[in-house]
């Protein structure tokens, strides 16, 4: 075979590919190790920033759908304050 490379060449080829092989899978066993602590941190990370929202969004949340709220929601909410209208568009009022 002219031209070809010696068989101790070839292995030599071989090596630097099962070392980045072998480089490779611990880079990605390494980054699945801790895992779990990894995704419990992140979202404690996000709830973390997003709790000093929690003032402002659930009254606005509360306020903006009050109206599609059942009445048993609405007086546990307002502690039994809110009592349903005598006349309402949902009531026949000619019974």
């Amino acid at each position: 075979l002219k031209g070809a490379a010696p068989l101790n060449e070839l292995a030599c080829l071989s090596l630097p590919r099962r070392a980045m092989t072998k480089a490779v899978y611990y880079k990605l066993w390494a980054s699945t190790a801790n895992w779990t602590q990894r995704y419990t941190y992140g979202w404690y990370q996000v709830w973390a920033r997003m709790m000093p929202w929690c003032f402002v969004t659930v009254p606005a949340c509360a306020w903006f759908t009050f109206g599609w709220w059942s009445d048993a929601w609405k007086k546990t909410l307002t502690l039994g304050i809110w009592e349903p209208p005598l006349v309402h568009w949902d009531s026949n009022m000619t019974v």
